[in-house]
C-alpha cells in the first residue's frame, strides 16, 4: 500500500494549481473547473457590494427565529432586480451551462450569496447533492466578488496529479473569475480571515425532476429549499416552471 493510500485523502495537504486549460474537459475528469475573469475584478467588487446589500435586505425579510441554516438557502432569481440581472451578464453562461449539462437546456434553479464575515468557520466537507432536490445534471457556478488573501478558494476532492484523492484548489483566484462544480463532487470552504462574499448560481437541464429524497430529514431539507425557490415545486415534477425560468431569458 502506498503511503498516500495509507492517509485520509481530506486530511492530506491541499494541492494548489492553476486554472486548467481546458476547462471543460478538467470537469468532465474532476467535476470542477473555472476560467478567469468573467468579471474584472473591480467590477467584481462593485457588483458585489450590490449583491450583499440584496442579500442583507433579503435576510431581514425572514423571521427573528429562523435557523441559521434557513437564512444561507438560495433564493429564488426573481428576487434579483432587473438592472442587478442586466448587470450579472448571466446569460453569458448559457452556452457553457448547456455543454457542461451535455446539451440539456440550462434552467436557473436558484441564487445565493454566499457573504461570510471574517473569521467566520470554513464549511465542512460536503455535495451539495445532499440538499438540492434534482434528479438529473445540475451544476452550481460560484464568482467571488471581494478580494481575497492568497490559498483561498473551493477546495475539492479529486485525484488531479495521478496520487489519489486530494483536497485540491485553483490557487489564482481574484474577484470576478468563473468557477463551477457539479452537485456531487465532494468539497469545503476555507476558513474566513476577511470580510468575504461570493456570488452563486445554480442551474439544472430542463429535463431534470424534483426529488425531495426517501429519509425524513433529507426530504425536509429538500423541501424546504423547494420552498424557497418556488411554493409550486412538487415531488417528480418538472424544475421546468415559471419560478425556474431559462438561463437564456434572463435580461441581456
Amino acid at each position: 500500500m502506498s503511503a498516500s493510500a495509507m492517509v485520509d485523502p481530506k486530511e492530506r495537504e491541499v494541492l494548489d494549481h492553476a486554472f486548467p486549460g481546458d476547462p471543460v474537459d478538467y470537469f468532465r475528469q474532476h467535476g470542477y473547473s473555472g476560467r478567469k475573469a468573467f468579471y474584472s475584478p473591480d467590477e467584481a467588487v462593485e457588483l458585489g457590494r450590490r449583491v450583499w446589500s440584496l442579500h442583507d435586505a433579503l435576510q431581514a425579510t425572514l423571521p427573528d427565529d429562523t435557523p441559521a441554516i434557513l437564512r444561507s438557502m438560495p433564493w429564488p432569481v426573481s428576487a434579483i432586480p432587473d438592472d442587478l440581472v442586466v448587470d450579472l451578464r448571466l446569460v453569458a453562461l448559457v452556452d457553457l451551462a448547456r455543454e457542461l449539462l451535455d446539451g440539456d437546456e440550462p434552467h436557473v434553479l436558484s441564487w445565493q450569496a454566499f457573504a461570510r464575515r471574517a473569521g467566520a468557520p470554513a464549511t465542512p466537507w460536503h455535495s451539495d447533492d445532499v440538499a438540492v432536490p434534482v434528479d438529473g445534471p445540475s451544476v452550481a457556478f460560484w464568482i467571488p466578488m471581494t478580494h481575497i488573501p492568497t490559498r483561498t478558494g473551493l477546495v475539492a476532492l479529486a485525484d488531479v496529479d495521478g496520487s489519489g484523492l486530494r483536497p485540491a484548489r485553483q490557487a489564482d483566484l481574484d474577484p470576478g473569475d468563473l468557477t463551477w462544480h457539479n452537485m456531487t463532487v465532494v468539497h469545503r470552504a476555507e476558513d474566513c480571515p476577511v470580510d468575504f462574499l461570493a456570488f452563486g448560481i445554480a442551474v439544472a437541464g430542463s429535463s431534470a425532476r424534483i426529488n425531495l429524497g426517501d429519509w425524513p430529514q433529507l426530504r425536509g431539507m429538500r423541501g424546504q429549499l423547494c420552498r424557497r425557490i418556488s411554493p409550486d415545486l412538487r415531488h417528480r415534477g418538472s424544475v421546468v416552471t415559471a419560478a425556474t425560468p431559462p438561463l437564456a431569458s434572463l435580461s441581456r
